[in-house]
Protein backbone atom coordinates (compact mmCIF):
# COMPACT_ATOMS: atom_id res chain seq x y z
CA UNK A 1 0.00 0.00 0.00
CA UNK A 2 2.99 2.56 1.10
CA UNK A 3 5.02 1.71 -2.41
CA UNK A 4 1.15 2.29 -4.57
CA UNK A 5 0.85 5.74 -2.71
CA UNK A 6 4.47 6.36 -3.32
CA UNK A 7 4.15 6.29 -7.15
CA UNK A 8 0.84 8.25 -6.94
CA UNK A 9 2.31 10.79 -5.55
CA UNK A 10 5.78 11.01 -7.60
CA UNK A 11 3.41 10.58 -10.98
CA UNK A 12 1.04 13.88 -9.19
CA UNK A 13 4.01 15.53 -8.69
CA UNK A 14 5.38 15.53 -11.67
CA UNK A 15 2.19 16.08 -13.01
CA UNK A 16 1.94 19.25 -11.53
CA UNK A 17 5.14 20.25 -12.91
CA UNK A 18 4.23 19.80 -16.41
CA UNK A 19 0.78 21.55 -15.99
CA UNK A 20 3.25 24.59 -14.37
CA UNK A 21 5.45 24.82 -16.81
CA UNK A 22 2.45 25.13 -19.69
CA UNK A 23 0.59 27.85 -17.83
CA UNK A 24 3.92 29.80 -16.93
CA UNK A 25 4.57 29.59 -21.13
CA UNK A 26 2.98 32.66 -23.00
CA UNK A 27 0.87 31.40 -26.06
CA UNK A 28 2.86 32.36 -28.76
CA UNK A 29 1.73 29.37 -30.90
CA UNK A 30 4.72 27.98 -29.69
CA UNK A 31 4.89 25.22 -27.31
CA UNK A 32 8.09 25.16 -25.85
CA UNK A 33 8.53 22.86 -22.50
CA UNK A 34 11.17 23.15 -19.85
CA UNK A 35 12.84 20.21 -18.35
CA UNK A 36 13.34 20.82 -14.42
CA UNK A 37 12.88 17.42 -13.18
CA UNK A 38 13.23 13.83 -14.28
CA UNK A 39 11.06 13.09 -17.71
CA UNK A 40 9.60 9.95 -18.93
CA UNK A 41 11.56 8.82 -22.16
CA UNK A 42 7.69 8.86 -24.16
CA UNK A 43 7.07 12.48 -22.88
CA UNK A 44 7.05 14.79 -25.78
CA UNK A 45 9.45 17.48 -25.87
CA UNK A 46 9.58 20.68 -28.77
CA UNK A 47 12.64 20.86 -30.85
CA UNK A 48 13.45 24.17 -32.50
CA UNK A 49 14.16 24.19 -35.72
CA UNK A 50 17.27 25.91 -36.80
CA UNK A 51 16.64 26.34 -40.08
CA UNK A 52 13.36 27.93 -40.08
CA UNK A 53 15.18 30.77 -38.14
CA UNK A 54 15.02 34.16 -39.39
CA UNK A 55 17.83 36.38 -41.53
CA UNK A 56 17.47 38.75 -38.69
CA UNK A 57 18.47 36.40 -35.91
CA UNK A 58 21.51 34.83 -37.99
CA UNK A 59 24.51 36.98 -37.98
CA UNK A 60 24.44 38.68 -41.61
CA UNK A 61 27.33 39.12 -44.29
CA UNK A 62 29.39 42.82 -43.54
CA UNK A 63 28.66 45.38 -46.28
CA UNK A 64 32.65 45.80 -46.66
CA UNK A 65 33.24 42.32 -46.90
CA UNK A 66 35.59 41.30 -50.24
CA UNK A 67 39.10 42.28 -51.86
CA UNK A 68 40.04 45.83 -51.74
CA UNK A 69 42.95 47.85 -53.99
CA UNK A 70 43.74 51.64 -53.34
CA UNK A 71 45.74 54.46 -52.12
CA UNK A 72 46.45 56.28 -49.22
CA UNK A 73 47.27 59.25 -47.57
CA UNK A 74 48.53 60.14 -43.77
CA UNK A 75 48.30 63.69 -42.62
CA UNK A 76 49.79 64.86 -39.25
CA UNK A 77 47.75 67.03 -36.76
CA UNK A 78 50.32 69.19 -35.83
CA UNK A 79 52.82 69.53 -38.65
CA UNK A 80 50.82 70.68 -41.95
CA UNK A 81 53.73 69.67 -43.89
CA UNK A 82 53.58 66.08 -42.84
CA UNK A 83 53.19 64.04 -45.32
CA UNK A 84 53.11 60.03 -46.40
CA UNK A 85 51.68 58.24 -49.15
CA UNK A 86 51.21 54.83 -50.35
CA UNK A 87 49.19 52.15 -51.73
CA UNK A 88 48.01 49.24 -49.96
CA UNK A 89 45.64 46.21 -50.44
CA UNK A 90 42.86 44.76 -47.91
CA UNK A 91 40.75 41.71 -47.33
CA UNK A 92 37.75 41.86 -45.53
CA UNK A 93 36.04 38.70 -44.17
CA UNK A 94 32.08 38.24 -43.98
CA UNK A 95 32.43 39.11 -39.96
CA UNK A 96 34.14 42.04 -41.34
CA UNK A 97 37.74 41.15 -40.10
CA UNK A 98 40.58 43.54 -41.70
CA UNK A 99 43.72 41.94 -42.64
CA UNK A 100 46.14 43.26 -45.35
CA UNK A 101 49.28 45.09 -46.48
CA UNK A 102 50.22 48.69 -47.85
CA UNK A 103 53.25 50.47 -49.29
CA UNK A 104 54.62 53.76 -48.46
CA UNK A 105 56.15 55.43 -50.99
CA UNK A 106 58.69 58.05 -48.98
CA UNK A 107 60.20 56.88 -47.16
CA UNK A 108 59.81 53.75 -48.31
CA UNK A 109 58.47 51.48 -45.78
CA UNK A 110 56.52 48.42 -46.03
CA UNK A 111 53.68 46.97 -42.98
CA UNK A 112 50.59 45.38 -41.98
CA UNK A 113 46.83 46.14 -40.77
CA UNK A 114 44.62 44.08 -38.93
CA UNK A 115 41.22 45.04 -38.09
CA UNK A 116 37.40 45.15 -37.93
CA UNK A 117 35.07 47.33 -39.21
CA UNK A 118 31.39 46.52 -38.36
CA UNK A 119 28.34 46.77 -40.55
CA UNK A 120 27.66 50.13 -39.55
CA UNK A 121 31.11 51.17 -40.35
CA UNK A 122 32.89 51.85 -37.26
CA UNK A 123 36.51 50.97 -37.81
CA UNK A 124 39.71 49.81 -35.62
CA UNK A 125 42.45 48.83 -37.26
CA UNK A 126 46.10 48.35 -36.24
CA UNK A 127 49.37 49.80 -38.16
CA UNK A 128 52.37 48.13 -38.06
CA UNK A 129 55.23 50.38 -38.89
CA UNK A 130 58.16 50.88 -37.67
CA UNK A 131 56.89 52.39 -34.84
CA UNK A 132 55.40 48.87 -34.15
CA UNK A 133 51.35 47.99 -33.89
CA UNK A 134 49.51 51.42 -33.36
CA UNK A 135 45.79 51.58 -33.14
CA UNK A 136 44.13 53.71 -34.99
CA UNK A 137 39.82 54.40 -35.14
CA UNK A 138 37.80 55.88 -37.69
CA UNK A 139 34.81 54.87 -39.55
CA UNK A 140 34.25 53.06 -43.25
CA UNK A 141 31.57 53.95 -46.21
CA UNK A 142 30.78 52.41 -49.38
CA UNK A 143 30.85 55.51 -51.82
CA UNK A 144 28.25 56.63 -54.72
CA UNK A 145 30.94 54.83 -57.01
CA UNK A 146 31.11 51.62 -54.64
CA UNK A 147 34.84 52.62 -53.40
CA UNK A 148 35.73 51.77 -50.22
CA UNK A 149 36.36 55.12 -48.11
CA UNK A 150 38.26 54.81 -44.65
CA UNK A 151 39.35 57.53 -42.29
CA UNK A 152 41.00 56.65 -39.51
CA UNK A 153 42.88 58.28 -36.52
CA UNK A 154 45.46 56.90 -34.45
CA UNK A 155 44.93 56.60 -30.43
CA UNK A 156 48.26 56.17 -29.42
CA UNK A 157 50.23 59.23 -30.17
CA UNK A 158 50.31 62.76 -28.76
CA UNK A 159 49.91 63.66 -32.13
CA UNK A 160 47.39 62.12 -33.92
CA UNK A 161 48.00 60.49 -37.58
CA UNK A 162 44.89 60.51 -39.78
CA UNK A 163 44.93 57.70 -42.13
CA UNK A 164 42.99 58.45 -45.45
CA UNK A 165 42.29 55.72 -47.60
CA UNK A 166 40.52 54.85 -51.10
CA UNK A 167 39.89 51.60 -52.18
CA UNK A 168 37.84 49.83 -55.27
CA UNK A 169 36.83 46.19 -55.32
CA UNK A 170 39.49 43.48 -56.50
CA UNK A 171 37.82 42.55 -59.96
CA UNK A 172 39.23 39.66 -62.40
CA UNK A 173 41.23 41.76 -64.97
CA UNK A 174 41.15 39.32 -67.43
CA UNK A 175 37.03 39.44 -67.77
CA UNK A 176 37.07 43.54 -67.14
CA UNK A 177 37.95 46.09 -69.65
CA UNK A 178 38.94 49.85 -68.46
CA UNK A 179 35.90 51.04 -71.08
CA UNK A 180 33.23 48.50 -69.23
CA UNK A 181 34.53 49.72 -65.65
CA UNK A 182 36.54 53.18 -65.35
CA UNK A 183 37.67 52.42 -62.16
CA UNK A 184 40.03 49.82 -63.29
CA UNK A 185 43.59 50.89 -64.12
CA UNK A 186 44.04 50.91 -68.18
CA UNK A 187 47.69 49.60 -66.91
CA UNK A 188 46.21 46.69 -65.10
CA UNK A 189 47.83 43.46 -65.50
CA UNK A 190 51.47 41.73 -65.83
CA UNK A 191 54.11 43.37 -67.46
CA UNK A 192 57.87 42.35 -68.52
CA UNK A 193 60.28 43.78 -70.77
CA UNK A 194 64.07 46.18 -70.51
CA UNK A 195 64.80 49.22 -68.58
CA UNK A 196 67.95 51.36 -68.91
CA UNK A 197 69.55 54.09 -67.60
CA UNK A 198 71.81 55.67 -70.72
CA UNK A 199 73.87 58.50 -68.87
CA UNK A 200 75.23 55.44 -67.03
CA UNK A 201 74.90 52.89 -69.28
CA UNK A 202 72.71 50.66 -66.83
CA UNK A 203 70.79 48.04 -68.33
CA UNK A 204 68.40 46.07 -67.03
CA UNK A 205 64.60 43.89 -66.80
CA UNK A 206 61.09 44.57 -65.21
CA UNK A 207 58.75 42.20 -64.15
CA UNK A 208 55.50 43.52 -62.56
CA UNK A 209 52.45 43.01 -61.97
CA UNK A 210 49.70 46.26 -61.78
CA UNK A 211 46.66 45.69 -60.02
CA UNK A 212 43.06 46.92 -60.77
CA UNK A 213 43.71 49.98 -58.59
CA UNK A 214 47.40 50.79 -60.38
CA UNK A 215 49.45 49.66 -57.49
CA UNK A 216 52.94 47.89 -58.91
CA UNK A 217 54.76 45.03 -57.02
CA UNK A 218 57.68 43.26 -58.99
CA UNK A 219 61.15 42.39 -59.60
CA UNK A 220 64.20 44.44 -60.65
CA UNK A 221 67.06 42.94 -62.27
CA UNK A 222 70.18 44.87 -63.76
CA UNK A 223 71.87 42.76 -66.44
CA UNK A 224 74.93 45.42 -66.08
CA UNK A 225 75.33 45.19 -62.05
CA UNK A 226 73.85 41.74 -61.34
CA UNK A 227 72.04 43.54 -58.92
CA UNK A 228 68.41 42.30 -58.35
CA UNK A 229 65.60 43.53 -55.64
CA UNK A 230 61.92 44.35 -55.13
CA UNK A 231 60.12 47.06 -56.75
CA UNK A 232 56.81 49.02 -55.32
CA UNK A 233 55.00 51.63 -56.75
CA UNK A 234 51.75 53.18 -58.08
CA UNK A 235 50.67 54.69 -61.83
CA UNK A 236 47.26 56.34 -61.67
CA UNK A 237 44.95 55.99 -64.98
CA UNK A 238 46.59 59.38 -66.25
CA UNK A 239 49.94 57.79 -66.29
CA UNK A 240 51.47 59.72 -63.48
CA UNK A 241 53.91 57.03 -62.22
CA UNK A 242 55.98 56.89 -59.03
CA UNK A 243 57.90 53.80 -57.84
CA UNK A 244 60.60 52.56 -55.53
CA UNK A 245 63.80 50.14 -56.45
CA UNK A 246 65.62 48.09 -54.34
CA UNK A 247 62.57 47.63 -51.89
CA UNK A 248 63.77 47.08 -48.87
CA UNK A 249 67.47 48.74 -49.64
CA UNK A 250 69.71 46.52 -47.19
CA UNK A 251 73.28 48.36 -48.62
CA UNK A 252 72.29 52.54 -48.22
CA UNK A 253 76.16 53.31 -48.42
CA UNK A 254 76.16 51.33 -52.05
CA UNK A 255 74.14 54.27 -53.76
CA UNK A 256 70.98 51.82 -54.48
CA UNK A 257 68.94 53.90 -51.97
CA UNK A 258 65.26 53.27 -52.27
CA UNK A 259 64.68 56.39 -52.84
CA UNK A 260 61.24 57.36 -54.99
CA UNK A 261 61.53 57.91 -59.07
CA UNK A 262 58.88 59.61 -60.35
CA UNK A 263 57.95 60.23 -64.10
CA UNK A 264 55.10 59.18 -66.70
CA UNK A 265 53.81 56.17 -68.02
CA UNK A 266 51.80 55.01 -71.31
CA UNK A 267 50.14 52.79 -73.92
CA UNK A 268 51.81 53.04 -77.12
CA UNK A 269 50.73 52.55 -80.54
CA UNK A 270 51.63 48.82 -79.85
CA UNK A 271 50.28 47.92 -76.72
CA UNK A 272 53.69 48.38 -74.78
CA UNK A 273 53.73 49.68 -71.65
CA UNK A 274 56.86 52.78 -71.78
CA UNK A 275 57.75 54.64 -68.89
CA UNK A 276 60.22 57.09 -68.02
CA UNK A 277 61.23 58.21 -64.65
CA UNK A 278 63.52 60.65 -62.86
CA UNK A 279 64.87 60.30 -58.98
CA UNK A 280 64.38 63.78 -57.02
CA UNK A 281 67.53 64.67 -57.28
CA UNK A 282 67.32 65.35 -60.94
CA UNK A 283 65.58 67.37 -63.76
CA UNK A 284 65.86 64.91 -66.58
CA UNK A 285 64.13 61.34 -67.18
CA UNK A 286 66.90 58.57 -66.10
CA UNK A 287 65.43 55.44 -66.58
CA UNK A 288 63.40 54.62 -69.45
CA UNK A 289 61.34 50.98 -69.43
CA UNK A 290 59.18 49.54 -72.28
CA UNK A 291 57.29 46.78 -71.01
CA UNK A 292 55.42 44.00 -73.15
CA UNK A 293 52.15 42.42 -71.16
CA UNK A 294 52.59 39.19 -70.47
Amino acid sequence: MMQSMTRWTLAGFMALVAVGVAWATPSSGVTTTILTGPVMLDEEVAVLDVGSTTAEAAPSVSPFAGSWSGTFSVADSRDPEFNRAGTFDWTISDEGRITGTFVRLQPAFVGTFVGHVGADGELMMIVRNEGGGVPHEGTAVIDGDGKLVVSATDTFWPRAHTWLLSAVAVLDVGSTTAEAAPSVSPFAGSWSGTWFAAPHGLVGTYDWTISVAGRITGTIYGITSGRSGVIVGHVGADGDLVYIRYVPNDEPATGYASYPFQGTAEIDGDGRLVSSVTPPSLASPLVVAILERN
